[in-house]
């Protein structure tokens, strides 16, 4: 099933620059004695950088207005568990835990960013492989004009 990622213009230089930072930061001897990049950072750095090279780019205007963009909030089904859940994708800076905030450097912030409403994404958890449905985007910054997000 290979269908079109979107990734708006700005999250795509947020998102390289991120990528860029966090590599640089890993192979510094002294930043990577305070920030140590474990396997599955790595993977999501590098599934994210592959999701990148393959996107289509839009603007505020040309991007689909149910594309899971940074500082989006959508809801997310999971048939298997029976649950569904808001959220809100987020720079790793801004998750730190908090509850309904997801990382874009996470296995499901990477599987989400680029994703349109009614695609089913698939990332790995610890339990194994894990399947949900983006049931809908609730707030786009770019459809709703609030490019001051960026």
């Amino acid at each position: 099933m290979s269908q079109t990622v979107w990734i708006s213009r700005v999250d795509f230089v947020r998102l390289q620059h991120l990528i860029a930072v966090e590599r640089r930061a890993a192979r510094s001897p002294i930043l990577a004695r305070r920030r140590w990049l474990s396997d599955e950072d790595t993977a999501c750095l590098d599934a994210l950088e592959k999701k990148l090279a393959s996107a289509r780019l839009g603007g505020p205007v040309s991007l689909p207005k149910d594309v899971i963009t940074l500082n989006a909030r959508g809801r997310l089904r999971d048939s298997a568990a029976n649950t569904v859940r808001d959220f809100t994708l987020v720079l790793p800076e801004r998750a730190d835990g908090r509850v309904g905030l997801i990382s874009v450097l996470s296995p499901l912030g990477v599987a989400l960013i680029g994703s349109r409403t009614g695609e089913e994404i698939e990332f790995r958890t610890d339990e194994g492989e894990t399947r949900v449905a983006v049931e809908s985007v609730l707030y786009q910054p770019e459809a709703a004009g609030d490019l001051h997000l960026w």
